[in-house]
């Protein structure tokens, strides 16, 4: 959709971009295009990023789970790690290890992958994979939290229980690219 079009839509709408520094881009030359006399219409049209938008929309919904920003993620992995049988004896890099499971953890739930048992025999950093996310998974439910890439999932369920306050248009950038789910 051209940006011009974007002007003669009713209702709220809100574009989603990759990144703030394209959404930023976007939003000047929305302005720029419609001039600067009109605020109205920028107040009826937004422009974010869209991690940005999902945490708004689960912050909207007064939600019982709290969504954990990186280094707090990072926090409780590592306690996870450390004490864990499958943690390596002669480790150098501790947090190396841990950043490398969270980056993992959180492409386990932004592909939607299940957890089966027997896909992680295979190997003892598959087994160490297995069970620190199973226990930093046990960790996130004990403190009624979730991580960003789990975020869709759960907003997913309330939009089927109609408990979203959704924009009249939802727009997505060309340049973006969704995962599995957030295209759910």
């Amino acid at each position: 959709m051209a940006l011009q079009d974007l002007l003669s839509l009713s209702g709220h709408c809100v574009v989603l971009m990759p990144s703030d520094a394209s959404a930023r881009q976007c939003r000047d030359r929305i302005a720029r295009l419609r001039g600067s006399h009109d605020q109205a219409f920028i107040e009826t049209v937004t422009v974010v990023p869209v991690d940005q938008w999902l945490a708004e929309l689960w912050d909207a919904t007064f939600p019982s789970k709290q969504v954990l920003r990186p280094i707090q993620l990072l926090a409780l992995a590592r306690k996870i790690i450390e004490d864990s049988e499958y943690f390596p004896a002669n480790c150098l890099n501790p947090l190396a290890i841990t950043r490398q499971f969270v980056d993992a953890f959180q492409l386990h739930a932004e592909y939607q992958l299940e957890t089966r048992r027997e896909d992680y025999l295979f190997s003892p950093e598959f087994q160490g994979f297995y069970h620190w996310r199973i226990a930093l998974q046990q960790q996130l439910d004990q403190q009624q939290a979730l991580s960003s890439q789990q975020l869709p999932a759960h907003l997913l369920a309330l939009l089927g229980d109609g408990r979203l306050p959704l924009p009249d248009y939802v727009i997505c950038s060309e340049q973006l690219q969704l995962s599995p789910a957030m295209a759910e």
